[in-house]
């Protein structure tokens, strides 16, 4: 049985490649962290992960 997660996650790469296809842009997640709190550099390491498993790129 597919994880919930694995499924949202190819649902979502699907409908970004057709984007990219349509407007011949490559997507990127952008972070801009201020300070250094704990919390939210886990948050965006997350994030991160997910994007680059995604195989699109990040900026931090």
């Amino acid at each position: 049985m597919e994880d919930i997660s694995e499924k949202i996650k190819g649902k979502i790469k699907g409908d970004i490649d057709k984007l990219q296809e349509k407007n011949q842009r490559l997507p990127k997640l952008v972070v801009i962290l201020v300070g250094n709190n704990q919390a939210s550099n886990a948050y965006v390491k997350g994030k991160v992960r997910i994007v680059r498993k995604l195989e699109y790129s990040t900026l931090l």
